[in-house]
């Protein structure tokens, strides 16, 4: 992906003891025991909680980023992965 955007802000009541990283999440552990783990939103959420804050510029460029990294064109013959055929 060309193009990303974290944004997150937290205290959190210990120190990080270690971060492990997931494909679309972070899991924090915690000195004193606990785990707070932060997952990847929609590209849908994240646009409307940018415009709901009145960051339409911001919005528009990772709609701009994200359409040129994954454009989309309908195809009636494209297939998803794991997606079962159609019956005939």
């Amino acid at each position: 992906m060309r193009a990303k955007h974290v944004a997150h802000s937290s205290t959190l009541r210990a120190p990080v003891s270690h971060l492990l990283c997931g494909p679309r999440s972070l899991t924090l552990l915690l000195a004193d025991g606990g785990a707070l783990v932060l997952e990847e939103i929609s590209l849908e959420r994240k646009l409307d909680e940018m415009y709901r804050r009145g960051l339409y510029g911001a919005a528009l460029d990772l709609a701009r980023v994200q359409e040129s990294v994954f454009p989309w064109t309908p195809n009636p013959t494209t297939t998803l992965c794991n997606s079962p055929s159609p019956a005939t």
